[in-house]
């Protein structure tokens, strides 16, 4: 009979729990290691576990105590760096992804959440330099080149990021998101059938994707085809109510096909909790005065100055026709990347323990 007593065998059957997707039981039985051995191990293993379950300040505590023990513990602070970066800290989270990185040099995790912190910092150059060396530690791994891809992207190098697109749909196809980022680099060099080819192709594999329903609408606006556009950003707004910015471009469409009342009706419909955007108010503006509603012209565009005062069109909403420079904004990709490093766990090496179930996230 398996002593339940014995940390090691707590610490397999948590793991075996937490592969079935079972947290709770995984968290009980770590609770029972920690008190059994409070070892840095033990800590890593339950604050992983709570960051998975969304707790991540009680991941973070338990990830504190962990580095306290052990400070060369290199997963300890690449997952606390994780519970930052899902707390919205991006700089405590960089900081505890570059020491992971210092402890271990080929620890591919916290090199691509390094990359990740540094894409969201806009540092394409260095996120490229760190996803380069995750590709060759595992040129298998198709969320660096997806990440890579975005990182590409964000230096308007279209053809590099679509080359990185590319070879991560390679491995893996069944990747909803490596299409729609791929989709969104072709929309930027003007190849819209291939963009809308490969929304298309996200959409497949993910019939719920709202941001690629909303990109595949931009790119059908760029079309200069209303209708489509108009179904695209329809349904997006219905999988994602809060949807802001496809509401405001909705409204813009509209605008375009000279249908003025649903140009309002959609920007009014908007998400009221956001600040609006100045493109946003400017175009309802527009179609207050094409319905002759004067007073509404004069209240939205001094909304506009009080939101963005460098708005130049939300100045004159006298002229003929104020939207004509406002176009949708740049469609939203995926970032930063399909299957973002899931925090790694630490564990016994004495107990053969059962292999993480393939795409285990998080």
């Amino acid at each position: 009979r398996l002593d339940s007593r014995n940390p090691k065998y707590l610490t397999s059957r948590a793991v075996a729990y937490r592969d079935k997707g079972d947290l709770e039981r995984a968290l009980a039985d770590f609770d029972n290691a920690v008190k059994i051995d409070p070892s840095s191990t033990a800590y890593t293993n339950r604050g992983t576990t709570s960051g998975m379950r969304g707790d991540n300040d009680r991941a973070i505590a338990d990830l504190d105590q962990a580095i306290k023990l052990d400070t060369k513990n290199a997963v300890a602070f690449n997952n606390r760096g994780f519970a930052f970066r899902n707390k919205g800290d991006a700089e405590h989270a960089l900081a505890d992804f570059d020491t992971a990185v210092k402890l271990n040099g080929g620890y591919s995790t916290a090199l691509i959440n390094r990359a990740i912190s540094l894409y969201g910092k806009r540092e394409f150059d260095r996120a490229i330099k760190d996803f380069d060396a995750a590709i060759k530690l595992n040129p298998n791994n198709a969320s660096a080149y997806n990440g890579r891809g975005l990182a590409y992207d964000g230096k308007n190098d279209n053809a590099r990021a679509i080359e990185d697109f590319t070879q991560a749909i390679r491995l893996d196809p069944k990747d909803a998101r490596a299409y729609n980022n791929r989709g969104f680099a072709y929309r930027n060099k003007g190849e819209l059938d291939k963009a809308i080819a490969d929304y298309d192709q996200a959409l497949s594999l993910n019939p719920n994707y709202a941001t690629a329903l909303y990109n595949r609408g931009i790119a059908y606006y760029d079309k200069r085809d209303g209708e489509s556009a108009s179904r695209d950003m329809n349904a997006a707004i219905r999988l994602n109510p809060n949807y802001a910015q496809a509401s405001d471009d909705r409204g813009i469409n509209s605008y375009d096909k000279r249908d003025f009342d649903r140009a309002v009706a959609s920007q009014d419909s908007g998400p009221k909790g956001a600040l609006p955007y100045a493109a946003n108010l400017s175009g309802q503006g527009s179609g207050y005065e094409n319905r002759r509603e004067a007073d509404r012209i004069i209240q939205d565009p001094n909304q506009v100055i009080r939101n963005n005062q460098y708005n130049a069109y939300a100045f004159v909403p006298d002229v003929e026709e104020p939207a004509s420079a406002i176009v949708p904004a740049a469609a939203p990709i995926e970032a930063p990347i399909a299957r973002p490093a899931a925090a790694e766990t630490a564990m016994t090496a004495a107990v053969p323990l059962p292999s993480p179930r393939p795409g285990h996230r998080r």
